[in-house]
């Protein structure tokens, strides 16, 4: 484990021998690593943001692959809980995001000279303080840690279910996941090539958790389930990205003095990373990689 001087704490996955004792490892430090970045998100750092969103995410991933497993637990409602947190989570991580692509050189250097840009940034600055205040007042309700505490507990005692479970049934709950998260993420990306946000942002769901099955329990499958998180993190990047993009660009809707060039640059953006996602799914879905992991699972 290692941690860096802004409070952040990334950790590396299990490399245990034993299904039960992987899982819970793996288990173990995503709580953890939700635990340890709470501090830090209340003292505003977006990194830290990032970190415990991402981990409630792979946490819930988690969950749900072993429910029937954890059905005797608070699993489901520490599940629930959880999503409502990173729910509430993104909408501040959003503005976190939209001052700074707003402050990209590319984008200042095209903004530059453009009526109202000044005035315009000023108050996407203001907007992100005021945010940062109210996500501070947040992380610090009783609510929140309340989940913390309860989320310990979960840790400390209840997931130690798993170790009644036998190997053999725990990877036969893997293998079923992962098909379906696969299945899942291929009905989802017969959409249009323009990828309308609603489905895009259900696809990029869909590609996210199969790439975290992926990279909890690839190396113990097969080294094409290990391509085949890689194939999904580069397509979760680019939905990732045109998600940013829809985002603000719903936000720039209900700004009054937006700046002329700013809403046809994102435009322009989204229908390239549009492009770009759609090749890149052609050449996947025709590879090898897809051809073997159909054999493996069955799809």
């Amino acid at each position: 484990m290692n941690a860096s001087g802004s409070g952040r704490k990334r950790i590396r996955p299990a490399t245990d021998t034993s299904c039960a004792a992987a899982t819970r490892r793996l288990l173990l430090e995503q709580g953890r690593l939700i635990q340890h970045n709470v501090p830090a998100v209340i003292a505003g750092n977006p990194a830290a943001l990032h970190d415990v969103r991402v981990a409630i995410r792979r946490l819930r991933t988690l969950l749900k692959i072993f429910r029937r497993m954890l059905e005797s637990t608070p699993a489901k409602h520490l599940s629930r809980r959880l999503k409502k947190l990173t729910d509430t989570l993104s909408s501040y991580r959003d503005v976190d995001t939209q001052l700074s692509m707003l402050c990209s050189a590319p984008l200042r250097r095209l903004m530059t000279g453009s009526p109202g840009w000044s005035v315009f940034l000023k108050a996407q600055r203001m907007r992100q303080q005021s945010s940062k205040k109210r996500l501070t007042s947040f992380m610090q309700s009783s609510a929140v840690q309340t989940l913390m505490e309860d989320l310990g507990q979960f840790l400390k005692k209840d997931m130690a279910v798993l170790d009644q479970q036998q190997d053999e049934v725990l990877n036969r709950g893997i293998v079923k996941a992962l098909r379906k998260s696969m299945q899942r993420v291929e009905e989802r990306s017969r959409i249009p090539p323009t990828l309308p946000p609603g489905p895009a942002h259900a696809l990029r769901i869909a590609c996210r958790r199969t790439r975290y099955m992926g990279e909890f329990f690839g190396r113990q499958m097969s080294p094409a389930i290990v391509a085949l998180a890689r194939r999904m993190k580069s397509m979760q990047d680019l939905l990732g990205d045109l998600h940013d993009i829809d985002v603000h660009l719903q936000h720039l809707a209900t700004v009054r003095a937006c700046p002329p060039k700013l809403v046809p640059e994102f435009r322009r953006r989204r229908k390239a990373i549009a492009v770009k996602f759609c090749s890149e799914w052609r050449a996947f879905i025709t590879s090898r990689t897809r051809l073997e992991i159909g054999k493996q699972l069955g799809i």
